[in-house]
């Protein structure tokens, strides 16, 4: 699956830094995900929970999720 920042449009993986908060984990399934967010500053970690698209024009039968920003 990939994930989206819906600010930028750009791919992002895991241990990359959004706004400040690190991507640690990701945990999938068939129309929704979970993703496991890590404040840099303080590292608190937050659960946020993320759609899941396949029909996206950009991204057509693909899976996609987008990460708020």
């Amino acid at each position: 699956m990939k994930l989206i920042n819906t600010r930028e449009g750009g791919e992002v993986r895991i241990g990359d830094v959004v706004d400040g908060f690190r991507l640690v984990k990701v945990k999938s399934g068939l129309l929704s995900a979970l993703v496991l967010m890590e404040r840099v500053e303080t590292g608190a970690q937050y659960w946020v929970p993320i759609t899941v698209r396949f029909l996206h024009p950009d991204f057509m039968f693909q899976r996609v999720g987008f990460l708020p920003s």
